[in-house]
């Protein structure tokens, strides 16, 4: 599942935020987590355990720098 399906799925965020947050990141050319931090949507602890839900993160270490 994608991050943006799984925030929405637990009622995180809604549908018009993860669209204006993938065109942020497009735009930027950043991740989607990446936004979702910088706009305070989410904390970059909440993006950790979202990503290691995912799969994405392991021994705690993301899948891009901190910003």
């Amino acid at each position: 599942m994608l991050l943006g399906e799984l925030l929405i799925s637990k009622k995180i965020i809604t549908e018009l935020q993860l669209q204006r947050c993938l065109d942020k990141a497009r735009e930027q050319k950043k991740m989607i987590g990446e936004v979702l931090v910088a706009e305070k949507i989410i904390t970059r602890d909440e993006l950790n355990g979202f990503l290691k839900e995912q799969g994405y993160l392991k021994d705690n270490i993301a899948p891009f720098k901190s910003a």
